[in-house]
């Protein structure tokens, strides 16, 4: 290795790993062949105020935290969340959702199709007259 260059620390013949900070960051860089891989029973990523940011347990859970708060876990049956999720669609077991904006488009409940709402329009009918000539409709099928 070669130390105090250019403040860089540089491993290898063909100066494959570089440890350094420029003005502003800090870096750890491979720049060789291969994957960068750290090694530990357990693994993790601390912020400067020592909050947890991501830690990943040999043969166990991998977590991911948000300003130091636990928000997704993955365990042997899946994944364990601590918020909410904001998505534009997503399926849950066999039930199909979409949406757009703040509003719900689509409900399919059951395999292949044998239950559902769809949304036609804005506006719901707040009784049967309404869908007399009406063409803002919401369908159950």
């Amino acid at each position: 290795h070669t130390a105090g260059v250019n403040n860089r620390i540089v491993f290898g013949a063909d100066s494959d790993l570089k440890i350094y900070h420029d003005a502003s960051n800090s870096y750890v860089e491979d720049a060789g062949t291969g994957n960068l891989n750290a090694k530990g029973s357990t693994v993790q990523l601390m912020a400067t105020n020592g909050q947890a940011m991501v830690k990943a347990v040999t043969s166990g859970t991998v977590e991911l935290y948000h300003a130091g708060t636990k928000k997704l876990e993955t365990t042997s049956g899946g994944v364990i969340l601590s918020g909410s999720i904001t998505t534009n669609a997503i399926t849950l077991g066999s039930t199909y959702i979409s949406a757009s904006g703040d509003e719900i488009n689509l409900l399919d409940l059951g395999t292949g199709q044998q239950l559902g709402i769809f949304k036609v329009s804005t506006s719901v009918p707040s009784s049967a007259s309404d869908f007399t000539g009406n063409t803002k409709l919401i369908m159950v099928y």
